[in-house]
């Protein structure tokens, strides 16, 4: 078996096993309660004389912001006020399968379009190496790589599904196997999945404090 096709052997199996891992992990989230959005909390009431609180007091309790049994809401607490969690449909800060916060996906699809060119331009290269070296496998390598290049672009169309993330990590792994072939592909690769974590950890941070971060 060549490099070839041990490099698509491994694509297909760490692909088979990021689509399992996050089978496994939708199906222990079902039934998990929904965390609250900001957008979904009633509007704020004016503050009373009763909920008014003696400037002495040193208390940190938020006005105009009704709390479980008629008592005000503090800041911080959870079921109070504005909730502690996350933004709705913000997940995990680096998923394998899920849908991510609007900034996250936006992030994601610009490096996954990007890493699509530099795919190209790998295939070009290992066809011409080979190709110069007498190897028949030039045609294959330009056909792998071309292949791959697609399966990006179409990770980066596709980052507002559950499944484009899991595609994304895909792609990172071929980038990091093309260095198998050209040895200067691994040090690329390596460099596209730091930003690739980078824009997973930021973009999921911002979506956590930004209004209405789901889609």
């Amino acid at each position: 078996m060549g490099a070839v096709e041990k490099a698509l052997v491994l694509v297909l199996v760490f692909a088979v096993l990021f689509l399992l891992t996050a089978r496994f992990r939708e199906r222990r989230d079902v039934g998990a309660p929904p965390s609250l959005a900001v957008r979904d909390l009633p509007p704020p009431v004016a503050a009373s004389s009763d909920h008014a609180l003696a400037a002495d007091h040193g208390s940190d309790t938020v006005r105009g912001l009704p709390g479980r049994d008629g008592e005000l809401a503090r800041a911080g607490e959870p079921g109070r006020g504005r909730p502690t969690g996350p933004a709705a449909g913000v997940t995990r800060r680096f998923p394998a399968y899920g849908t991510l916060g609007r900034f996250t996906w936006r992030l994601c699809a610009v490096v996954l379009a990007g890493e699509a060119i530099v795919i190209f331009f790998w295939a070009l290269v290992a066809r011409a190496l080979a190709a110069a070296t007498g190897s028949g496998r030039a045609d294959a390598y330009l056909w792998v790589g071309s292949a791959v290049a697609v399966l990006s672009l179409l990770s980066a169309a596709l980052m507002r599904r559950p499944f484009g993330v899991t595609l994304g990590w895909v792609v990172q792994l071929a980038a990091l196997l093309g260095g198998v072939v050209v040895r200067s592909m691994l040090v690329v690769g390596i460099l596209f999945l730091a930003i690739w974590l980078a824009c997973l950890a930021k973009g999921h941070d911002i979506d956590q404090v930004a209004p209405g971060a789901s889609g």
